[in-house]
Parts: structure tokens; C-alpha cells; sequence
């Protein structure tokens, strides 16, 4: 009986992810948060020496005395990742239309180099909605504002702080990766001002991240490390004697997965 109800609960998870979660972040986010408790206990309440170590005197009396689900821990464990996998792949699709326009395009302190084109429309290529357009004066109050969201989400449905931490950390890196992808292939990016354009943006995000107090390991602001290499690409805008930075440098210097 045990096992047919563990069996039961995960194919009706999976179902319910496939079919009513499939574009739903909050849904998504409350069953990864069930799984992962769910896991917790099987593990609390196993019997073995590995977990029984950080039980108190009743929790040890509680444990299974008849059975043995480890097997089913495995299998919980890799549905917690597949769940995992569907929230980090909706954050990118979101996070995808108001990277270019937050990060690059906004221009939040003014900045005008004299030889500067002006700033590409920012297209949302995630959403199949051809020619959308993002304001890039709004595009950073926007992003903020989403990951104020997801934040809120994960907080409500109580995932643990370094899971938080570890999926803003992916967050992260696919801003990073997105945007020096885009400042490689644009020639308007080679001036100083740009560089300081996008120090500043990328600034906002960071301050976000101390506002929100992302841990990671019980270390804070471990998770926008992976803006580090966006970082040193806009300090590299700004350091040339020219005030031009030749984009063949940037190419040499930095190498971001696709």
C-alpha cells in the first residue's frame, strides 16, 4: 500500500506538470517545493545512520521499521530535477524579451558618445511574437520587477534559501551570456560611454540582489558572481586611450557558451 500511494502521488505530480504547469511558474515552483520536502522526510525518516545523526530522540522513534524506500527517493529525486529544469527554462523565456533592452540598450545616466548609432530596437525572440518591441527606458523596472516576482513565488511556496540562491545564479549567467553575446556582435558598442551605460545596468541588477538577500551556502550576494564577466566586458569598454575599444579584444578576452 505504501508504495502504490508513492507511485500514485508521483504520476499524478508529473501529469499535473505536464498538463496544467506546462507554462505556470507558480505551479511549477509549489511542486519542486512539495517534491524536495517530500524527499526530506523519506530521508529524515529512513532509518539510516547518515540521516538519523541529525534527528532528535522522537524523530528516531518515528522512523520505518518495515520498509525500504530508497528506490523511491531516486525517483522522486530525478522528478525534482526534471520540475527544477521547467522553472529555470520559463525564468529564461521571460527574462529573454527585456535582456538586450535592460542591459545594453537603457541608457540610465545620459551618456552620448559622438560617433554612437542609435540604440537597436530590443525584439522579443522567445515569445514567437515577431517585431515586439521593449522600451529600453522601462526595460530595467521591468526585469527588476520579475525577479521581484520570481522571488516572491519561491518565498511563498518555501524553496530553501541555497536553492533560491542556485537558480538566481543560472538566472544570472543567462543575462551575462545573453548580453556579451549581444555587445560581441554589435559595432555600436565599441565607445566608452557604452561601457559605463552598461556598468550601470548591470549595477541595478547587482543592488537587487543585495536588497533581496540572496544567499548561497550562507554567504550573501554569492549569486550575481556570474555577472562577472559582463562586468569586466564593460570596464574594457572604458579603459582605451581612444575612447574606442576594438571589438576584436572583447572576442579574444571573452568566450561565452551559446
Amino acid at each position: 500500500m505504501v508504495r502504490s500511494l508513492i507511485q500514485g502521488a508521483i504520476a499524478t505530480i508529473k501529469r499535473a506538470v505536464k498538463k496544467k504547469g506546462a507554462n505556470d511558474i507558480d505551479m511549477k515552483v509549489m511542486w519542486l517545493s512539495n517534491l524536495l520536502r517530500f524527499l526530506n522526510n523519506l530521508e529524515q525518516y529512513s532509518g539510516e545512520d547518515k540521516f538519523t545523526q541529525f534527528s532528535t530522540q522522537k524523530q528516531a522513534e518515528q522512523c520505518l521499521r518495515n520498509f525500504d524506500l530508497s528506490e523511491y527517493r531516486r525517483v522522486i529525486n530525478d522528478v525534482a530535477i526534471w520540475v527544477y529544469g521547467g522553472v529555470t527554462k520559463l525564468i529564461e523565456e521571460e527574462v529573454q524579451p527585456l535582456l538586450v533592452a535592460a542591459i545594453i540598450d537603457h541608457e540610465g545616466i545620459g551618456l552620448n558618445g559622438p560617433e554612437e548609432k542609435p540604440a537597436r530596437p530590443a525584439i522579443n525572440t522567445s515569445s514567437g511574437t515577431e517585431g515586439g518591441y521593449v522600451d529600453p527606458s522601462e526595460a530595467p523596472n521591468k526585469l527588476l520587477h520579475l525577479l521581484n516576482r520570481f522571488n516572491s513565488i519561491f518565498q511563498k511556496h518555501g524553496l530553501d534559501p541555497q536553492l533560491i540562491a542556485k537558480i538566481f545564479r543560472e538566472t544570472f549567467y543567462f543575462i551575462c551570456a545573453g548580453s556579451l553575446n549581444n555587445i560581441l556582435l554589435r559595432k555600436d558598442m565599441c565607445h566608452w560611454s557604452k561601457g559605463m551605460q552598461i556598468r550601470y545596468n548591470v549595477a541595478q541588477v547587482e543592488q537587487w540582489a543585495r536588497d533581496a538577500k540572496v544567499h548561497d551556502n550562507d554567504r550573501q550576494l554569492t549569486s550575481i558572481d556570474t555577472l562577472e564577466p559582463i562586468i569586466q566586458a564593460a570596464a574594457l569598454l572604458q579603459v582605451s586611450p581612444s575612447k574606442k575599444c576594438p571589438m576584436h579584444v572583447l572576442r579574444h578576452d571573452f568566450v561565452v557558451a551559446g
